[in-house]
């Protein structure tokens, strides 16, 4: 696990070369999205200021 900016955790998944980016909330972890670690990092931190 690798905590990224805005306090979003990415989680990497065994045989698969994509990526779970998840944020912890309140009461329940957001799941922002399945990423592939050559993709545009612009793409998710969209998703992590709303």
């Amino acid at each position: 696990m690798q905590v990224l900016e805005f306090d979003i955790r990415q989680w990497p998944l065994d045989g698969f070369p994509h990526g779970v980016l998840s944020r912890v909330e309140h009461d329940f972890i957001l799941v922002l999205a399945i990423f592939h670690p050559s993709q545009n990092r612009d793409k998710w931190r969209s998703k992590a200021r709303t």
